[in-house]
């Protein structure tokens, strides 16, 4: 219907492009202006504007002044429960509280513009660029902007490590990965897409020095801490999140229970994933999936979306990284699957936040697409023409 729509009225595909771009800089631009009273439409307004930020930046300052004190327990200038590498770097740099807007307007600003590249990105698909477009503009993403949250300073890492992998730069994005590592833990296993990837034997050399070394400044963090970094609770998703909703009807689980049993849920969905394919779809995974750029930044995105997602480090604006890769999944689908995909990533989009019945109902859309790009990234990372599960270092 939305192609016959675009003929008939010989909209092309710049303009479409153009179109999207400008409303989502506007919406954002007029968000931003207004502080973000967008955000009381899902009752989750920050006690102040950039919250997020303004706390990190308020530990940083106690970081300068007591070091690893600030990881102690009884005073208001501790119980820091993050890494001691994003206080050290943010001293470095010279920022204070008084940045803090700054980094809030920064952060909007930037996302955008990586939303603006991925637009063109799929201009070549425009039931998928509009899909993309909605998910861009969904509640993850207010509340990423609204908290000035510092995951979106490891998205934009993430984005410029991507951008110059894709164009054979390789030994700046290991830089990029390792300290985005370093800062908030969850993108380490990321290094290991170099050992897959990269055909140049010092890239994978160094992505192993920086694997090393990361795990061991995360474990001497882990040491320092007093609160646990793997919460559950209403504004996440995930794999473990099936013990959250159990607990509501008064079954009770530990976490290792919880993701025990999450991790069953995700494998009945993968294998509802595979039987679709195999049936609907069976040349998927016959050919190679995306151009060159495009499986870059997939891989990179939908990497850290999972990543995310199973291991249970998953605040809801985290899913940034889910907005940003699973519509370039749904280009893939030729059939009726591809409007069973769309409708999926925009439920777990848009209803995947605190909101009872219905987070239930994103919670499990999420799940679906989540075990579809399990699929394809062990099919780019381990399978494909290739096989490159065999030999990194040929």
């Amino acid at each position: 219907m939305l192609k016959k729509i675009f003929k008939s009225h010989h909209i092309s595909n710049k303009r479409i492009t153009l179109l999207l771009s400008l409303l989502l800089i506007i919406f954002y631009l007029y968000q931003d202006l207004k502080k973000w009273q967008i955000i009381k439409l899902i009752n989750a307004q920050g006690p102040i504007i950039y919250v997020d930020s303004n706390t990190v930046l308020y530990y940083a300052n106690c970081f300068s002044r007591i070091g690893n004190e600030v990881f102690a327990a009884g005073t208001s200038c501790a119980n820091w429960s993050y890494s001691a590498e994003i206080l050290r770097f943010l001293n470095l740099v010279g920022v204070t509280q008084s940045s803090t807007a700054f980094f809030g307007h920064f952060f909007t600003g930037s996302i955008v513009l990586t939303f603006v590249y991925f637009l063109y990105l799929s201009r070549n698909f425009r039931v998928a660029q509009i899909i993309m477009f909605m998910g861009f503009i969904s509640p993850s993403v207010w509340l990423l902007m609204e908290r000035a949250n510092f995951d979106a300073l490891i998205y934009l890492m993430i984005f410029l490590a991507s951008v110059l992998f894709a164009k054979g730069i390789e030994i700046v994005p290991v830089i990029l990965i390792f300290l985005s590592a370093t800062f908030k833990f969850y993108t380490l296993p990321l290094l290991f897409i170099f050992l897959l990837l990269s055909k140049r034997i010092y890239v994978k050399l160094l992505a192993i020095f920086a694997i090393f070394l990361g795990a061991i400044i995360i474990l001497n963090n882990f040491k320092l801490m007093n609160a646990t970094i793997v919460q559950a609770g209403n504004n996440h998703f995930g794999m473990k999140i099936i013990g959250n909703y159990l607990g509501k009807i008064g079954i009770k689980l530990n976490i290792v229970s919880a993701y025990v049993l999450g991790a069953f849920l995700l494998l009945a969905f993968m294998l509802i994933v595979i039987l679709l394919l195999s049936k609907i779809e069976p040349s998927l995974l016959r050919n190679e999936l995306f151009p060159a750029q495009i499986k870059t930044f997939y891989t990179f995105m939908s990497s850290t979306f999972l990543l995310c997602f199973v291991v249970g480090l998953s605040v809801d604006y985290r899913l940034i990284f889910y907005l940003v890769s699973a519509p370039f999944s749904i280009i893939l689908l030729k059939t009726r699957l591809r409007f069973f995909a769309s409708g999926c990533f925009l439920i777990g989009a848009w209803l995947c936040y605190p909101s009872e019945i219905f987070q239930t109902v994103g919670d499990l859309a999420l799940e679906m697409i989540a075990a579809f790009q399990i699929v394809l990234i062990v099919f780019i990372l381990f399978i494909g023409k290739k096989f490159r599960l065999v030999g990194f270092f040929k």
